[in-house]
């Protein structure tokens, strides 16, 4: 595997935005089996005590994406295909991101909400902290280094997983970059 083969798909977006919706369309519709990994999945894998401990402050925040940036290369050199699920409102995490994986090798997705949908299915989980996604969601889709943009404001998780499979399996491996 070369380093200019795209080896990871990696879906960005706020919280309730429909990623893990869409990961699991992805895994029913794709051919080829993909090792999925999720920030949600991480969290409860850190020593006791790491989370709060860093859970209160963006650059606590950016250290524990740090962490799962290293977890995800090291899961990287043994697997051939990756599907990761992440929210990525600073800037520097993002770069840890595409320094540990490889930008050439992501095939780097924004999952897209309108706010006032993010906000109601944030109420409806009840899971999450109201306001979470107001507050991250200028920040998260401020980067426009994007390969794909897709709409779960409009379209199913099955319609998404669907055009994230169109444009990684077609053969996209010269993708922009910002």
């Amino acid at each position: 595997m070369g380093k200019s083969e795209l080896t990871v798909i990696v879906i960005d977006g706020p919280s309730s935005s429909g990623k893990t919706s869409i990961l699991q369309a992805f895994h029913r519709l794709a051919a080829v089996q993909h090792l999925s990994f999720s920030i949600d999945e991480f969290l409860p894998i850190l020593p006791v005590g790491t989370f709060e401990a860093r859970a209160g402050s963006d650059s606590g925040w950016i250290a524990i994406c740090r962490d799962f940036h290293e977890h995800l290369a090291i899961a990287q050199k043994a697997n051939e295909k990756m599907i990761v699920e992440v929210m990525l409102p600073w800037p520097e995490a993002r770069q840890d991101l595409f320094r540990q994986l490889g930008r050439a090798e992501i095939y780097y997705v924004q999952c897209y909400c309108a706010l006032p949908e993010l906000e109601r299915r944030e109420r409806q989980r009840g899971d999450r902290r109201i306001g979470l996604t107001r507050s991250h969601f200028e920040r998260v889709y401020a980067f426009r280094g994007y390969d794909l943009q897709i709409d779960t404001t409009v379209s199913s998780p099955e319609e998404c997983a669907a055009q994230i499979l169109a444009g990684a399996e077609g053969g996209l491996l010269s993708h922009g970059h910002d």
